[in-house]
């Protein structure tokens, strides 16, 4: 039975496209992305007072979204959830990042 608190998205939305809140990050002075890794943990950071906050709509960093985080940013701070698909998101994110960017 599906959750019933799953939000579906609509047939062909490319959520590995999406980099949530780029927008706003990028328009922050921040040489520094915050990256989370979905959009209500994204909303709740950025309520906190950090806009430069991202969201992965999951737990890959494809090669669009990495892309817009190389060309607008020098470094990235990963803050992926502590369960293991997080920190094995983590590794991979950074591995992905770490030729062009710092990584923490």
């Amino acid at each position: 039975m599906a959750d019933s608190h799953a939000i579906v998205f609509p047939a062909g939305f490319g959520k590995s496209q999406v980099l949530f809140n780029f927008h706003r990050a990028a328009a922050t002075w921040s040489d520094t992305a915050l990256v989370v890794e979905g959009f209500f943990d994204c909303l709740r950071v950025s309520q906190a007072g950090f806009g430069s906050v991202v969201a992965l709509m999951g737990t890959e960093l494809y090669e669009h979204p990495a892309h817009l985080l190389r060309d607008r940013f020098r470094r990235v701070l990963l803050l992926l959830d502590g369960d293991e698909a997080g920190r094995l998101a983590r590794d991979r994110v950074a591995a992905r990042l770490r030729d062009s960017l710092e990584c923490a």
